[in-house]
């Protein structure tokens, strides 16, 4: 097994089996040579599963996947992927991000005021956060996983432009809450309005959740610098207020200069 490194899966509870993890290249060489390896190398009793990572979380997963005969089925728990639930005429695909604000720090949600940014081991039934709990704030290492300050960047790709995403945080619990970044006020689109979570529209109609993540120029990068457009309010972005919480702003403002880190995707 030393021709493989694994890395410690952040979920592992969705797998049907104990597991270690392995990232295979793109190119269809790696593939090839990877899927041939396990079958002559893989131990009696060890099972193994293979899937392409589409962002479509269910199909990627389950119906799309490869497994070793005797693998136990299904392959996944699906409640405890990512996200993308939906089928596959959606479009559905999803990078796990977080987005920081000069020294404000990482954008997130507290949820009283003995606890900052919520590691992943609580229960997320214990705490409550409204509409004031959204924050930028310093306690968040960038590029290092913390549920209260990650998000599932989730873009549908059906009724919409291929621009457009829902932005879902990510919660304590690797479920969806299906709580997205939306103006607090429908309608209110002046500077300084505040941002709340808002039940998600899951690729509907619900324009008040779209969000245009406009980081081209450097798409693809883990850290890259843009903005968090909204497509309810033209002409305005996700940004900070003074104070470090989280507000609209004109796009063309610094305040309204985001670094966006993808942590997966």
């Amino acid at each position: 097994m030393r021709a493989f490194l694994p890395f410690l899966s952040p979920a592992p509870e969705c797998l049907a089996l104990p597991t270690s993890l392995f990232f295979i290249p793109r190119q269809p060489e790696m593939y090839l040579w990877a899927t041939e390896w396990w079958r002559q190398h893989a131990n009696v009793g060890t099972s193994y599963v293979v899937h392409v990572n589409t962002g479509c979380e269910d199909m990627d997963h389950t119906r799309w996947a490869v497994a070793s005969e005797g693998y136990r089925w299904p392959v996944v728990n699906r409640s405890h992927l990512y996200c993308c639930h939906a089928p596959p005429s959606s479009g559905c695909y999803c990078d796990i991000t977080q987005y920081s604000f000069g020294t404000y720090g990482c954008l997130g949600v507290v949820t009283d005021t003995s606890v900052r940014f919520l590691g992943t081991d609580a229960p997320q039934n214990l705490y409550h956060h409204s509409q004031s709990s959204l924050r930028f704030d310093r306690l968040c290492k960038q590029g290092e996983f913390v549920g209260g300050a990650s998000w599932r960047e989730t873009y549908y790709q059906g009724p919409h432009s291929r621009s457009l995403a829902e932005v879902e945080w990510f919660g304590l619990e690797w479920q969806n809450n299906y709580l997205c970044l939306a103006v607090a006020d429908e309608g209110s689109c002046q500077v300084g309005a505040l941002l709340k979570l808002f039940p998600c529209s899951k690729g509907g109609n619900e324009t008040r959740t779209l969000l245009q993540p406009d980081f081209s120029a450097c798409e693809g990068d883990t850290f890259c610098r843009g903005v968090l457009r909204l497509s309810s309010c033209p002409d305005m972005c996700v940004g900070s207020d003074a104070n470090g919480v989280p507000a609209l702003s004109n796009c063309e403002s610094e305040s309204a200069i985001l670094t966006r880190t993808r942590l997966r995707g």
